[in-house]
């Protein structure tokens, strides 16, 4: 990881990097069925429960995983992740994983999504971040946009769920666009 030690605290999460322990966290993560769908790689789950991923990833020079934990009962709620850095052009992936269904409420999802955009920017110097939604995700589709996240590209047919094909959205967020989306004004003025 770029950096070893990250903690940003927040007012209902916190979030630190990723330590080789949190294998066992992952082991206890179960499949939320109905949100599988929902996502472009549906062997995430099973991905990051192995612990090769994590030290891979704790290992990784172009990448920041982050743990998400409720800050007030410090139970763990998913992870967030900056990977693909590229400290030349300036962009990075990003993308976010919520492990628990009670977590899936938009104070704790749009809370640590600020705090990681925000640190990606403000402390990374980073001048655009990019992701990917599926075209059937309506709801993830509105989230990215209330983030500031802009389409840019559509993927026809790239993702086969339930025995069809769904495009990919390809989406982009530029700092001026993250300073003023909907999301960044709640929580960050």
């Amino acid at each position: 990881m770029i950096n070893q030690q990250i903690t940003c605290l927040g007012n209902k999460i916190n979030i630190r990097s990723l330590k080789e322990s949190d294998d066992k966290i992952f082991a206890t993560w179960k499949d939320l069925d109905e949100e599988k769908s929902y996502f472009p790689n549906k062997n995430f789950l099973s991905e990051i429960k192995n612990k090769n991923w994590i030290r891979k990833k704790i290992n990784d020079k172009n990448g920041i995983y982050f743990m998400i934990f409720d800050s007030k009962n410090k139970s763990d709620v998913g992870i967030t992740i900056l990977e693909n850095i590229d400290k030349k052009r300036l962009i990075a992936s990003w993308g976010i994983y919520i492990a628990k269904k009670k977590y899936m409420k938009k104070d704790f999802v749009f809370e640590a999504s600020n705090i990681v955009l925000n640190y990606a920017f403000k402390s990374l110097g980073l001048k655009k971040i990019n992701g990917c939604s599926l075209a059937n995700n309506i709801q993830g589709r509105n989230f990215h946009k209330s983030l500031g996240f802009v389409e840019e590209a559509i993927f026809n047919n790239q993702i086969i769920i339930d025995d069809h094909y769904v495009d990919l959205i390809w989406i982009t967020l530029n700092f001026e666009n993250f300073l003023n989306s909907e999301s960044n004004t709640k929580y960050f003025s």
